[in-house]
């Protein structure tokens, strides 16, 4: 049946499966993914048979399975996001060390950015080169991955998630997807690459406020590390208004 999320509550699941889905007064959806095992190229699965709205102050997290990449996949015939609300996946994909953007240092001392929709950043004097660019253009199916760390115990910036959503309608973008990757947090740790966005629908539509961003995390300032480089962002649709 329905299920409405408000009041300041939230609710965290692998999957779901409902008619129609309400985020309301504050409402939160955790969506955490398990591994993806070759028969799928999802994670986990939120389907919803007819309507998905999301209110002002109201925010959906999709995590990606932080070493294997499995994501989350949305379903439903309409999308409608409010502004000020949305789908927050940023440092929400691979963990430091982890992904095929993954750097490539020369030393064990310090961490390159990593790649996804572009080249990760280099290391101070080139100790270590930024990872490169991998996935689909036109279908990202990937996360973003973290930034390398070598020689500290302190951890580099985790990528962004993906926010993957196919509505057999329409979606109305009115608020922010993001899939943002983590700023490294450490002068020798390299930043985590922006994360994928990948919408399919029959008819787009949204105003002003409407947002979509994959930015890659930004190294420590002033020392050693590398930037992540930014993520992907595929919109496939019919119509547009």
């Amino acid at each position: 049946n329905d299920i409405r999320i408000g009041t300041n509550s939230y609710l965290g699941i692998n999957n779901l499966n409902c008619s129609n889905l309400f985020l309301t007064n504050g409402g939160a959806l955790y969506v955490y993914s398990g591994q993806t095992n070759g028969a799928y190229d999802y994670g986990s699965l939120v389907a919803i048979s007819n309507a998905m709205a999301v209110g002002s102050r109201c925010w959906v997290y999709p995590y990606s399975h932080e070493t294997n990449g499995g994501s989350p996949l949305f379903r439903m015939s309409n999308l409608v996001v409010a502004a000020n609300g949305g789908f927050h996946a940023s440092g929400k994909g691979y963990i430091y060390n982890r992904g095929p953007g993954l750097g490539n240092p020369w030393t064990a001392s310090y961490g390159p950015g990593s790649g996804y929709g572009g080249r990760g950043g280099d290391t101070d004097l080139r100790y270590g080169l930024g990872g490169r660019p991998y996935g689909s253009a036109n279908a990202p199916l990937d996360p973003g991955s973290g930034g390398a760390n070598y020689a500290t115990t302190q951890a580099g910036g985790r990528g962004g998630g993906l926010v993957r959503i196919v509505a057999s309608g329409s979606i109305d973008l009115n608020g922010t997807i993001t899939a943002r990757g983590e700023d490294s947090s450490y002068v020798y740790d390299g930043a985590g690459s922006g994360g994928g966005i990948n919408l399919v629908c029959r008819t787009f539509t949204g105003g002003s406020n409407g947002r979509l961003q994959v930015k890659g995390g930004n190294f420590y300032p002033g020392y050693y590390a590398g930037g992540g480089g930014g993520g992907r962002i595929a919109l496939l649709y019919s119509t547009s208004v």
